[in-house]
């Protein structure tokens, strides 16, 4: 069909062999003897399992007396993916006690534990789930896994579009073994003191916490044949040499304390005050250390013994910050409500005198429906309660964690980098010294003494209303969030190139998310039957505010380029592309279109080819006529600063009941206003290198006889399918989808058996239930088939799992 498309589907005797070749194709013809197959195979069908099965157990036991309390919780879950030879299993621990020393004082104990362990096969790349799904999107059915189906012998399979290979291959037997095994233990204590004066009280809590990490990984080699029938044997055509084993062990601690005062009384019955007071620090220490041999010197041995090709990798790092914290509350008869509050932040990340910080806040409520003249009013009768908010309140950001890669640890001393480069020098120039590799040291450059905190900035504006008794409650609350000191580098500050510096980066950046949160929710019971609806939406979208040294050489660079006051979706990304306004039905109404869409005098369009707007009316489509189409940028694995990928519309749907033991339950989960923007298989068809979908090959525009490339073209929903295709030449909004949908995110429903049938067998209580998850979505993809939480530009997502659980819960 692809030849037909093209036009290059010509001469009896290849019109003849491509009839014959597509016969034996639908008939599945095989010829051992020759080697001629035409069989199809499929991928997803052998290595991609249709369930992923999981178990998941949990045991607690809770008591105590007057003056003490405890709590253990155990619990295990053991899960596999879809697919082979891909598992993941946790167990979790939890114990807490309390005692109550004396009348005044009480102290508390806690521990949290976790074991994690992640096993599959070592492939290679650094992700290991993605080299299987890259496979079996890019696998085309007339390839196999085994040569002459002997699976004593892989088949060598040309890696194909992305570098997929034979998925027959992928086992740990084969190709190796991944294993990650991750533990944590976090030790709590904490007191409280009432002091002698009312309503003051003392608080102290401490914290450790230990986490380690050990990985290991051996990507083995592998051979894969051709099989020749005429000599029957097995030739190895390839093998995989790039072999691998490393090491990686890292540490992680972390001591975390605080102490506060806190004070909360109430005055003559109606001036109730609070107030608390404290500090508050954290430390956290990681090691890492990776060592690594590639190739593998001994791959018959699982250690990694001394040798050249050897590679270590060790760094640590601490993170230290200290918080001075302080807030004091009045409220009057529980109508008029004040708070205020700070916060004095200091980090290790900045430059002494640059290191602490202070970030206030003040809100603020008055319960309108608490006024005498109010309740006496016949507005109470149908609306029960009031409560108009504001507030105001900043945070700051070290920038740890966002921006450590332009402003490293330290980066305000001066110093040199080791390990950087390197050189070949003789131990003696002037003799016959040896010649050694010498690791080289690059100075890093003038000091970066100019930044301190990003501020974030929070405002909220709301209120909360009740109807019927409070059985209909309503929440409001518009918000904005700003950021501002976003680290950038000036453009009008030149260095000489000559000098060898950089210029230093500044807080001069800002940008902010604004929006609106609404609620409401009913809540009734009836007889037995008591039931609940409520629904929450979200509408937020964020806004470039100031973007430092943008310059500009005319109106039109300004407006496709500029990123200040503007919303952050119209970034630079694939947002900006071309309008679809039509589609081209015959070859001649190509033949006399006006407008050049290929670039090339429409020579390269067919029938089915799409037509864009000629925006700015100059008769050739380009660059200049691409617009903002888009809520979202593309989305791919390398880039995640491109734009924000969220939908600006979030809603939530929770309902349900409960009626003489039997309890139900559903989370619906929604998102709209969003874009996905497809490439690469999204819009090409099958190809002999690379898998399609189905949409853009089957409902596509193609010849009433796809092996006459004179006969009429028939209707698709697609472009036909051909190797120069204008109608994918660039970003387009035919292929950009707007993207809603309303999953059921969870649903549950169970049953508790009466008191006195269980109490016989000493149980307290015992409740059977299922619980599902994702089980329908409604959506506007139904054309790609992709889940609407779609996160990649080709559709390579791990798949969203529906889950079916049925428990037992028992109290004894």
């Amino acid at each position: 069909m692809k030849q037909a498309n093209d036009g290059n589907l010509t001469g009896a005797d290849n019109i003849a062999n491509a009839k014959a070749d597509l016969e034996k194709w639908r008939t599945g013809y095989y010829n051992p003897a020759t080697g001629e197959d035409y069989r199809g195979y499929d991928w997803k069908d052998n290595f991609v399992s249709n369930s992923a099965p999981q178990y998941y157990v949990n045991a607690n036991i809770s008591g105590g007396t007057e003056k003490t309390d405890y709590y253990i919780s155990v619990g295990h879950i053991d899960q596999d993916a879809v697919f082979k030879e891909y598992n993941y299993n946790r167990t979790n621990l939890q114990a807490n006690f309390n005692m109550q020393l004396t009348d005044k004082l009480k102290v508390g104990f806690q521990t949290l534990g976790k074991i994690e362990q992640n096993v599959n096969p070592a492939l290679p790349g650094g992700d290991d789930y993605f080299q299987m799904r890259n496979s079996i999107f890019n696998l085309i059915p007339t390839m196999r896994p085994y040569a002459n189906d002997n699976p004593d012998y892989l088949n060598y399979i040309s890696p194909t579009h992305d570098g997929a290979r034979n998925m027959a291959a992928y086992t740990i037997d084969n190709a190796g073994k991944h294993q990650k095994d991750f533990r944590t233990i976090q030790l709590s204590a904490n007191l409280e003191y009432k002091t002698p004066l009312p309503g003051l009280t003392a608080k102290g809590l401490l914290s450790y916490y230990y986490e380690t990490l050990h990985q290991t990984d051996n990507e083995k080699s592998w051979n894969e044949y051709r099989y020749d029938p005429a000599t029957q044997e097995y030739k190895v055509a390839s093998t995989k040499t790039d072999t691998y084993r490393g090491d990686v062990r890292n540490h992680k601690v972390e001591m975390m304390g605080q102490f506060t005062l806190n004070y909360d009384h109430i005055f003559a019955k109606d001036h109730h005050v609070t107030a608390v007071a404290g500090f508050e620090f954290f430390k956290e220490d990681r090691k890492y250390l990776t060592v690594a041999q590639s190739p593998v010197e001994n791959p018959f041995v699982e250690n990694i013994t001394t040798n050249a090709n050897n590679t270590v990798s060790n760094s640590v790092r601490t993170i230290t910050t200290a918080s001075f914290i302080f807030r004091a509350g009045y409220s009057y008869k529980e109508k008029y409500i004040i708070d205020f509050a700070g916060r004095y932040d200091a980090s290790w990340r900045f430059l002494p005198g640059n290191q602490w910080g202070f970030f206030p806040s003040v809100s603020g409520a008055w319960r309108l429906s608490e006024e005498e003249f109010y309740k006496d009013s016949k507005v109470a009768d149908w609306i029960s309660s009031i409560k108009l908010r504001a507030s105001y309140g900043e945070m700051g950001d070290d920038m740890a964690k966002n921006f450590n890669s332009s402003y490293p640890d330290f980066a305000y001393l001066p110093g040199y980098a080791f390990n950087n480069g390197g050189a070949i020098i003789s131990s003696n120039p002037l003799g016959n010294g040896q010649d050694a590799y010498t690791t080289g040291t690059a100075y890093k450059g003038i000091p970066q003494t100019g930044l301190s905190w990003m501020k974030i900035s929070m405002m909220n504006v709301g209120f909360d209303m009740g109807f019927l008794n409070d059985r209909l409650k309503l929440e409001v609350d518009f918000f904005k969030r700003k950021r501002s000191g976003i680290p950038a580098t000036p453009t009008d500050i030149i260095y000489p190139y000559e000098a060898g510096y950089s210029v230093q980066r500044q807080n001069l950046n800002s940008d902010q998310v604004s929006g609106i949160d609404g609620m409401v929710k009913w809540n009734d019971r009836v007889n037995d039957f008591n039931y609940f609806v409520g629904v929450n939406l979200t509408l937020a979208r964020q806004k470039t505010i100031n973007n430092y040294g943008e310059v500009f050489l005319n109106g039109w660079d300004q407006y496709r380029w500029g990123q200040a006051n503007r919303w952050s979706n119209v970034k630079n990304g694939a947002v900006w592309m071309w309008e679809t306004i039509g589609v081209f039905q015959t070859q001649e109404e190509i033949d006399n279109y006006p407008v050049n869409i290929d670039g090339a005098n429409n020579v390269n369009l067919r029938p089915g080819g799409l037509i864009f707007k000629d925006v700015n009316g100059d008769g050739l489509i380009d660059d200049y006529d691409k617009r903002p189409l888009g809520y979202a940028a593309t989305d791919y694995d390398w880039d995640s600063g491109n734009a924000n990928k969220n939908p600006l519309l979030s809603m939530g749907i929770n309902l349900g009941f409960e009626y003489k033991g039997i309890d139900f339950a559903a989370d619906f989960a929604g998102g709209f206003m969003n874009t996905f923007i497809g490439d690469w298989h999204v819009k090409y068809g099958i190809g002999t290198d690379q898998m399609g979908y189905v949409y853009n090959v089957v409902d596509s525009w193609q010849h009433e006889d796809i092996f006459d490339t004179k006969s009429p073209w028939k209707h698709g929903k697609f472009p036909a399918v051909r190797s120069n295709n204008p109608s994918i030449r660039d970003w387009n909004d035919f292929y950009a989808k707007e993207i809603n949908y309303l999953r059921l995110r969870n649903l549950v429903v169970g049953y508790t058996l009466p008191v006195k049938w269980t109490k016989k067998a000493l149980i307290q209580k015992l409740r059977v239930y299922f619980e599902g998850s994702n089980l329908l979505c409604w959506d506007s993809l139904n054309d790609f088939g992709f889940d609407p939480e779609i996160s990649s530009v080709t559709g390579f997502d791990y798949p969203q799992h529906k889950v079916y659980t049925v428990g037992v819960n028992v109290t004894f």
